[in-house]
């Protein structure tokens, strides 16, 4: 059994892109971990990434990725590039994830000038380039 879904006669694609991704992992030593008394990530051994299954003195904290995307219009007037860098708690205790992360953000704000946003590349690609999704 299928659904039906019927798509206005005005949808029309407004942009087309390509996105580059580069995925990691942000950890600390052991010596960190005892500092800040902080327990081991090791709530799921099936969801720990090999690396840290190997390297037991290191603690994971977060996953991150790097994007670098590329929207343009249709006719290829005008582009925009969109540099993004994503963090998610993979802390094993949301509290004290969160407390991390903050803490993480914090760093990279002050020591790098970078800024949060919570819109998608595809919603901060439509405002720069200034362009309307509805008709």
């Amino acid at each position: 059994m299928g659904v039906l879904c019927q798509i206005p006669n005005r949808a029309r694609p407004v942009l087309i892109g390509k996105s580059a991704r580069k995925r990691g992992h942000i950890f600390i030593n052991q010596q960190y971990t005892q500092d800040k008394k902080l327990p081991f990530n090791r709530k799921n051994i099936n969801e720990t990434p090999l690396f840290f299954q190997q390297n037991p003195t290191y603690n994971w904290l977060f996953e991150s990725s790097l994007d670098d995307a590329t929207f343009s219009t249709l006719n290829g007037q005008k582009t925009v590039n969109i540099k993004e860098y994503e963090v998610e708690n993979k802390f094993n205790n949301e509290v004290k994830g969160r407390i991390l992360l903050d803490e993480y953000e914090d760093v990279l704000i002050n020591s790098l000038g970078l800024s949060v946003k919570y819109d998608s590349k595809f919603k901060q690609s439509m405002q720069s380039l200034q362009l309307s999704n509805s008709p």
